[in-house]
């Protein structure tokens, strides 16, 4: 599909009402469901988010939008069990994460139309976030040039202490996940075709960074599972299926 067909696209669908059925009973019978299982930290965590996106963006339209993405509910609903500590580096990850993308994928976004800016920021995302977590080869701390890759380096430093090699490697690896799907999304926005829906599926599984979360669970249950668990079939399908679920 061209770009002026994919802008006939969305022109066609612009203005149109869209009923989204109440998904809830669905999930009846799940904790948390109707918003009962919200990490008691809540309130604790607003000033502390509010404080650390003003730490990044000067920018006022932005901030309120960021604001009113509501952080800290989002963390406290996501890691409802974690201690106000690993929360507070939960949600720092959450923030990292959204703004992150961003970059790329908001029309404002420094590297949004710019395949080759957006490659260097993965780039230098990817080697950045390896070495905070020990697993780099260099031994000389490499300095970020963008104040959000930069923004890592907190939730980096208590990730290394928190998790061991294995469980850092496994969280590393679904960080490159989310990097090189993104990837893959921004060609195909660029290219200016609408993807198919099995190319829809394979970048969103990455996209949506649901693996990072679920990699973050240990961190915020302060556990550690052993890699024979983890690498188990059963326990990659229930990964995979909680992927799809909150990413579709």
């Amino acid at each position: 599909m061209t770009s002026s067909q994919r802008e006939q696209l969305l022109e066609g669908l612009r203005g149109q009402a869209v009923r989204i059925p109440d998904l809830r009973p669905i999930f009846s019978g799940w904790a948390g469901a109707y918003g009962g299982n919200i990490s008691p930290h809540l309130k604790e965590l607003v000033g502390v988010v509010d404080e650390k996106l003003q730490s990044l963006f000067a920018n006022e339209a932005k901030l309120a939008r960021l604001k009113a993405a509501d952080f800290a509910l989002f963390a406290s609903s996501w890691w409802p069990q974690a201690g106000i500590e690993e929360l507070r580096i939960l949600t720092f990850l959450a923030i990292w994460l959204f703004t992150w993308d961003d970059e790329i994928d908001e029309p404002t976004g420094s590297c949004t139309d710019d395949f080759k800016a957006a490659q260097a920021y993965r780039l230098e995302t990817m080697n950045f976030i390896e070495h905070c977590l020990g697993l780099g080869t260099s031994s000389v701390h490499p300095l970020a040039t963008n104040p959000i890759i930069e923004s890592f380096r907190v939730i980096g430093e208590r990730f290394y202490v928190a998790y061991n090699h294995e469980q850092r490697k496994r969280f590393f690896k679904e960080i490159v996940l989310f990097l090189a799907k993104s990837q893959h999304e921004q060609e195909i926005r660029l290219s200016g075709r609408i993807p198919s829906i099995e190319e829809y599926r394979a970048f969103r599984m990455g996209t949506s960074a649901v693996g990072v979360g679920i990699a973050a669970l240990e961190f915020a249950n302060k556990a550690r599972i052993s890699g024979s668990i983890m690498e188990d079939p059963n326990v990659k399908c229930i990964w995979t299926e909680t992927n799809i679920i909150i990413s579709m």
